[in-house]
Formats: C-alpha cells, sequence, structure tokens
C-alpha cells in the first residue's frame, strides 16, 4: 500500500519494495513460512532444523543483486536468528529434508553447506546423518558438526541429527580431561608394574592406547566408546606388564644395577654384588673381570 503505482510497475525492484517485502516477513513466523513455501517451495522449518516460533531475533535480508531487475541474476535471502536447544537428551536437528513434496522440480542445482559449533561446556552427543557424509570433530575447546554437499539431490530424503548430552561430561572439554586422567593413570600403571621388568612393552601398550583415544575422542565417534578405548588402555597394561620378562639390570627394588663392561669384547656385565673387589665372568668372552 506504501508503494506508489511508477514503483509497482517500472521493471525494477526498488528500496521500497525490499523494505515493505523484508517488513512482512518480519512481522510474524508464519509470513516466512508461507512465503518460503508458497513461493519457493522449501520448508524453512526443516532447513533451519527447529520451529520458527523457537527461534529468537529473527532477521532477513533479501539482496537483489546489482541490476534490480526481473531476469536470471541470483536473488540471496538471508535468515539470521538466534535458537537455543531445547531439553537436553532430546534430539536436534541440523537439517533434513527441506524440499517439499512435487516441487523437486523447480530446482536445477541444490548446494547445502550447514554446520554447527559449541562452546567447551557443550557438546552434540551422538550425531546421525544416515548415509550422508556428516563430519562429527572434538577439539577441546569446541565441538563441530558439519555437512557439504555441492550436488544435493532435491528428491533425497535425509535427516542430520544430534542429542546433546544429559551431563557435563559429555562436553568437549570435560571428556578431554577425563580422557587425559585415564591416560595418566594407564602410563603410571605401566611404570609402576615394570619396575623389575622391561618396560618397553607395556608403555607401548599405554602409548598405542593412548593414541587410539585421542584418534577416536578427535574423530567425533560417541564418547562410551571413546571412553571404553582408554579404560581398555588402562586395564591391557596389566597382562602385558604380568607377561614382560624380567630385565637383567634391575634389582627387586626396580632400581637399575651397575655394570662394568669388558674390555676385551665390550660386553657390558651386571654387577649383583656390592663387595670389593668383586669377581666376575664376561657374558660375551667368558674372560674374568674384577672390579675393585
Amino acid at each position: 500500500d506504501s508503494l506508489s503505482k511508477g514503483e509497482e510497475h517500472n521493471g525494477r525492484v526498488d528500496d521500497a519494495e525490499v523494505a515493505a517485502l523484508t517488513g512482512h516477513l518480519q512481522t510474524s513466523s508464519s509470513n516466512i513460512r508461507s512465503f518460503m513455501s508458497t513461493g519457493l517451495g522449501i520448508d524453512i522449518e526443516s532447513m533451519v532444523g527447529s520451529d520458527l516460533v523457537d527461534l529468537s531475533q529473527r532477521d532477513i535480508m533479501i539482496d537483489f543483486g546489482a541490476t534490480r531487475a526481473f531476469s536470471s541474476e541470483p536473488v540471496t535471502i538471508v535468515l539470521e536468528a538466534r535458537y537455543t536447544p531445547g531439553i537436553q537428551g532430546q534430539s536436534e536437528y541440523l537439517v533434513r529434508t527441506f524440499i517439499q513434496p512435487g516441487k523437486s522440480d523447480w530446482f536445477t542445482n541444490i548446494d547445502l553447506d550447514a554446520g554447527l559449533r559449541t562452546s567447551a561446556l557443550a557438546g552434540f552427543g551422538a550425531v546421525s546423518g544416515g548415509d550422508l557424509d556428516v563430519e562429527h570433530r572434538r577439539w577441546v575447546f569446541l565441538e563441530t558438526i558439519s555437512f557439504e554437499d555441492s550436488d544435493l539431490d532435491p528428491d533425497l530424503i535425509f535427516s542430520v541429527s544430534y542429542t546433546p548430552p544429559s551431563s557435563p561430561a559429555g562436553s568437549p572439554l570435560v571428556s578431554a580431561l577425563i580422557l587425559v586422567l585415564v591416560m595418566s593413570i594407564t602410563a603410571g600403571l605401566s611404570l609402576y608394574l615394570t619396575r623389575s621388568r622391561i618396560r618397553a612393552p607395556a608403555v607401548a601398550t599405554a602409548a598405542l592406547f593412548g593414541i587410539l583415544s585421542f584418534i577416536v575422542y578427535v574423530g567425533g565417534f560417541d564418547l562410551p566408546l571413546v571412553l571404553g578405548v582408554g579404560a581398555a588402555g588402562l586395564i591391557g597394561v596389566f597382562p602385558v606388564a604380568l607377561v614382560s620378562p624380567k630385565s637383567k639390570n634391575r634389582g627387586v627394588d626396580g632400581r637399575s644395577l651397575p655394570t662394568i663392561t669388558c674390555p676385551s669384547c665390550m660386553t657390558p656385565n651386571v654387577v649383583h654384588s656390592e663387595l670389593r673387589p668383586f669377581r666376575t665372568s664376561c657374558s660375551g668372552c667368558f674372560a674374568t673381570l674384577r672390579l675393585d
């Protein structure tokens, strides 16, 4: 009603027309829903992953291009909003099928790039994307999920969802601290249990499970699996340490024993006694060695 006849029929999209459309869309969520559905064949709530009523601070920006003419020039519509997840433990959607049934032939190409990130004390929990290539990563101080497809099939039925954890242990920071604690205990046990034994097998086991835990943590695997790998390493060092051979260079209290090197064959020989002078046979050439 605020447009003149000249503005309505000049073959261009004037600023007043853009302002009128933008104001109409920002008036209520039903106007946005109707515009996207009737005009573009898009279910906007499936695209943004939540009900429009739950979105706060909605802002609509429309760019009709440089020419502002009715042509094949691309039109950009930007919806900026803020959303606060509901009850933890319930599934939330990043994005799901948003092309309305029977309107897939309206689109020649769909380039979809969707993503979310959290703070250090909030996580995504279990992420589900079906057969889609969804990337889920944890980086200690943040957690991200993203999905990108430059040629999405308009007829494809899909969804990318996540289930926020119900406890702080599911956040990237707290879960990383728990994992570091488990790995530290594992490393300490591997050293303690091999005081008088060869440490290489137990230390290698602890390091291997530590690396595996890091891989599954960063790779976005479910946290029970991540912590399960860490716990497996903690348990696994026990049998490895018990079957490790005893070290000939260590006493019963785990301290390294002194050695004497044979001057003939350069073989190190353990000195088992503190008595001096000390005589022993070289384990390499069987020569008699004397230590005063």
